[in-house]
């Protein structure tokens, strides 16, 4: 409509300007939805393990932990790791998760957070 009103005016050459402005935003919209959702496409690593192990083996019964990944943004992320720890009942394992969840929660945000616990010694 816009086209019919500037040629009606004697302005032929303004839709011509305006397409290239359509594909201009389009273009920028394009490549900031691609910027934004690459790392997810990757499954890159949202945060740094070194940080997240820190956080693990400062709950006393946790001797250390491995196999650490993360994935997703702010608000929507995902951890998975496997920690160490000394032969102990299930219920004081599952006491250990809970802190281990509620610390890395309370320094990065609402997660799904998967644990494997392994006995720092080998079973006999």
């Amino acid at each position: 409509i816009t086209s019919l009103f500037f040629s009606y005016l004697g302005y032929e050459r303004i839709d011509a300007f305006f397409a290239l402005a359509i594909t201009g935003f389009i273009a920028y919209q394009s490549f900031q939805i691609f910027r934004q959702t690459i790392p997810v496409l990757v499954d890159a690593a949202s945060l740094d393990s070194s940080e997240i192990e820190s956080l693990a083996v400062t709950i006393q019964g946790v001797e250390a932990c491995h196999s650490i990944r993360s994935r997703g943004r702010a608000g929507n992320l995902f951890v998975e790791m496997v920690i160490l720890v000394t032969p102990e009942t299930l219920e004081q394992a599952h006491r250990l998760t809970e802190q281990i969840e509620s610390k890395l929660k309370e320094k990065f945000g609402q997660m799904a957070i998967t644990i494997h616990f392994e006995p720092t010694e080998p079973m006999k």
